[in-house]
């Protein structure tokens, strides 16, 4: 009689290790990633089950995968919409720029596309014109990006075109910045806003 209620015990407990096991392979399954380690320390303490840890481990592999995915996903992401970070230097120098109307500054450290588009004149009574209608930009909204190797006359080399959905300070708009690349240097070629505050 007693070896009869030592097995049942057994079995007992055994069902219970097996359900709480389930438990923990449903919350592993229901849960993000990020949930995984904290479980992983309670399902080391549970004694081991060759059924449960044949499906843990597929619930690692799948988690492990997704991690990775989503870590390339990301990097795809940043290369796709983001740019070159010395584009991105020259984007944000030109920013404070126009905002303190060092547009002389500007027009110096440009491309020569810039130069060729516009006098010094015409390019510091176009900067004045956004900083009176538009005024300072308060935030951007990337929209895209695109690197570029073109033999064009116009535009030729490495180029990015950048293009922002902006709120500046009165009005909203959409950026366009192209720089082209110049002996390892990013320098700005045209700066375009589209804006109905300009159009008025």
């Amino acid at each position: 009689m007693g070896m009869f209620w030592e097995k049942v015990s057994r079995k007992g407990a055994k069902a219970q290790r097996s359900r709480k096991q389930e438990m923990l392979y449903h919350a592993i399954v229901s849960s993000s990633p990020c949930a995984f380690a904290p479980l992983r320390e309670h399902l080391s303490r549970l004694p081991n089950d060759l059924f449960f840890q044949i499906k843990l481990k597929r619930v690692a592999f799948s988690s492990l995968f997704f991690i990775l995915l989503m870590g390339c996903a990301c990097r795809v992401d940043q290369t796709r919409n983001g740019i070159p970070s010395e584009a991105q230097t020259v984007i944000d120098t030109v920013t404070e720029d126009i905002a303190s109307a060092d547009t002389e500054k500007i027009y110096r450290e440009a491309a020569d596309e810039w130069r060729r588009a516009a006098t010094p004149e015409q390019s510091n009574a176009f900067f004045a014109t956004l900083r009176a209608k538009l005024g300072k930009v308060e935030s951007r909204t990337f929209t895209s990006g695109k690197e570029q190797q073109t033999a064009s006359n116009d535009l030729a080399g490495h180029a990015v075109i950048v293009t922002y959905q902006t709120k500046f300070e009165r009005a909203e708009g959409m950026e366009t910045f192209t720089l082209v690349e110049r002996n390892g240097r990013w320098m700005l070629a045209r700066y375009f806003v589209n804006s109905n505050a300009l159009k008025q």
